[in-house]
């Protein structure tokens, strides 16, 4: 999936919105756009740095916005650097809705770049994230609805004799899924439920050279900005770190081992500062169970959203289908 051309509004517009806020914005960077948004990035005549989010046309986005706008104001004032309106206002620009942040600094890099250091801020980030978030009170969906409705859709799909023989004849696997179902229904009866981000991946993290009273640093690499809360739900932790840690097992060029004891014991447990206990289901260990419903989602999307002649090219999808496989969900 890759971003679409940014939308192009007016300098006058702009500022005009900046006025709405109660800002002069005599600079305003070209947009950028994302997968969800095009983002509007204004330096204010008073030195504040501020960045206008309009927000793709989708049903209840209006709702969305207001639903993270809550989540992200509530853990940013308890020390988090994650995208935080400026107040509670949505504009409606258009047929288009949009709010203001204040901007983050810093860049994404691509998971290969990910060196030891990066992984542990990804863990401690984690694990304040979901300190912070614990006693959030405003509307947040359940997790695992949120994994039922896309479990349904994948049994659908992978259970559709059309694709089983397009599996077999173009890629030579098939695809026997573990029941998620049943995973999904234990978990949703376990205690200690927090504010999940579930989008705490590389596209959505930012990173910079540290500076003197930066507050998430390791060595000289700070975790300066969590972008797009939109993903977030109210679960179990394990949820989260499954979701990232199976990013980093498939596309972070480190062993697996050294990626595990990074981002689950030097940075969640030891600088995030949060105890993380494993977790026995009847259906199994719950974050390998979970790593494995992540991995096969993102197989899932892979072959929904490519030619299947096209995957073979794709080091991401070999990847991951190499991991799957030595968990006998491919053959």
């Amino acid at each position: 999936m890759t971003a679409s051309a940014p939308t192009m509004l007016p300098a006058a517009t702009l500022r005009a919105i900046a006025k709405k806020y109660g800002y002069d914005a005599p600079e305003i960077d070209p947009p950028q756009s994302g997968y969800r948004n095009t983002s509007f990035r204004f330096r204010t005549a008073r030195g504040d740095d501020l960045n206008f989010i309009l927000y793709k046309r989708e049903p209840d986005i209006v709702r969305l916005i207001r639903r993270t706008n809550a989540l992200g104001g509530y853990v940013y004032e308890r020390g988090l650097p994650v995208r935080a309106p400026v107040d509670k206002r949505i504009l409606r620009v258009g047929q288009r809705h949009g709010s203001l942040y204040r901007y983050l600094d810093g860049e994404t890099i691509p998971w290969e770049a990910y060196t030891m250091k990066h992984i542990k801020l990804l863990g401690m980030a984690m694990a304040r994230f979901h300190d912070a978030a614990r006693q959030f009170g405003g509307e947040m969906p359940d997790v695992e609805d949120v994994y039922a409705a896309i479990v349904l859709r994948m049994n659908a799909y992978f259970g559709d004799p059309n694709v089983t023989r397009a599996l077999r004849d173009k890629l030579g696997m098939a695809v026997d899924a573990p029941d998620f179902t049943a995973l999904l229904d234990q978990a949703r009866r376990l205690p200690g439920r927090t504010v999940l981000h579930m989008d705490m991946v590389r596209s959505n993290v930012l990173f910079r050279e540290a500076k003197a009273g930066d507050g998430f640093t390791v060595g000289n690499i700070t975790l300066s900005g969590i972008l797009d809360l939109e993903k977030a739900a109210r679960g179990h932790v394990l949820f989260d770190v499954a979701r990232s840690l199976a990013f980093l097992l498939v596309d972070c060029a480190r062993p697996g081992a050294s990626v595990r004891r990074y981002f689950l014991e030097s940075g969640y447990r030891k600088r995030g500062g949060q105890n993380l206990q494993p977790v026995r289901l009847p259906s199994g260990d719950m974050l390998e169970s979970l790593i494995t419903l992540f991995l096969t989602y993102d197989f899932y999307k892979f072959l929904r959203q490519n030619p299947y002649e096209s995957l073979p090219e794709n080091h991401h999808f070999i990847r991951t289908a190499a991991v799957l496989r030595a968990q006998k969900v491919v053959q």
